[in-house]
């Protein structure tokens, strides 16, 4: 198999996950972005940007559709995002510090 490498990031890579399809991965970055990927291709699906600083982590919500996820960062918000719009439907800013693990 070709090995390929994709850019959209512009600083370091914090958190990577698979999507419900294995299909799909979703990545946060120190550039302040969320992206979703084909595997397969390595094309950028969808971009995500609405936080203002280092994205730290991210996780899916469990369900079968799978098309909204979390994201946290050193912005002190969690924000709720949907996979299909790339918009943001709901933001948390009442903590106090950098947010580094969602689940």
């Amino acid at each position: 198999a070709k090995k390929k490498s994709v850019a959209m990031h512009t600083n370091y890579l914090s958190a990577c996950s698979f999507t419900n399809s294995d299909m799909q991965i979703l990545t946060a970055s120190g550039d302040g972005t969320c992206a979703l990927w084909d595997v397969e291709s390595g094309q950028l699906l969808q971009s995500f940007h609405g936080h203002g600083a280092d994205v730290l982590c991210l996780d899916l919500a469990p369900s079968e559709t799978g098309n909204t996820f979390v994201s946290g960062g050193c912005d002190k918000k969690a924000m709720v995002w949907d996979m299909r719009s790339g918009q943001c439907v709901q933001a948390f800013e009442t903590h106090e510090s950098d947010i580094n693990s969602v689940r």
